[in-house]
């Protein structure tokens, strides 16, 4: 008898390795563990298709995900429009989730970047920005900024994403785990 995995063993047993350290060590810290993976067009949720076409006509270079983190699953589409490019998510049922754009983090106000740049400087010897996006969300007032940071810190190398709001204030902070066969495709 041949035995077959379950494409996504390693992330389940991460996630429930992670989920016993939080009960059993009474730790409360937050991990990215999310898994991406390319579909097709067609695979796409019809209504969130529509919604792009008549928001971003002519948009280049798309790209269609599903993606899973935790118990969630979503759709993202990443693509080039009038020069830029932006990660839009949505949600099963092909609803917006939020509307992301890839930006340089010199781009940022200079008040705000000035916060999070105090906040990265207490929590890392030596960091660097990966990615830097401006977020938005239907329905929610202001602008977050996703940032990805390589760091080094006591531990050594370490990758995190962090969630700050349009003033700098800092929302969210994750550690990235990459699932070890690494399945995401940015």
């Amino acid at each position: 008898m041949v035995e077959t995995h379950h494409p996504f063993r390693h992330f389940i047993i991460k996630a429930s390795l992670i989920v016993c350290a939080m009960l059993l060590g009474g730790q409360v810290f937050s991990q990215k563990i999310e898994v991406e993976k390319k579909i097709r067009q067609e695979q796409f949720p019809a209504g969130a298709l529509q919604w792009l076409e008549m928001e971003y006509p002519g948009l280049r270079r798309d790209r269609y995900f599903q993606e899973f983190e935790a118990d969630t699953t979503n759709y993202e589409a990443k693509f080039c429009w009038e020069k830029a490019w932006y990660s839009i998510e949505f949600l099963k049922d092909g609803s917006l989730k939020d509307i992301e754009r890839q930006m340089d983090f010199s781009d940022i106000p200079e008040a705000g970047r000035q916060k999070m740049e105090q906040q990265l400087d207490a929590d890392f010897k030596k960091w660097k920005v990966s990615r830097c996006q401006e977020q938005v969300r239907p329905k929610q007032p202001g602008k977050r900024y996703e940032i990805e940071i390589k760091g080094r810190d006591a531990t050594g190398a370490v990758k995190y994403e962090y969630l700050f709001n349009e003033n700098g204030g800092l929302e969210q902070k994750r550690e990235i785990i990459l699932p070890s066969n690494f399945i995401n495709q940015y």
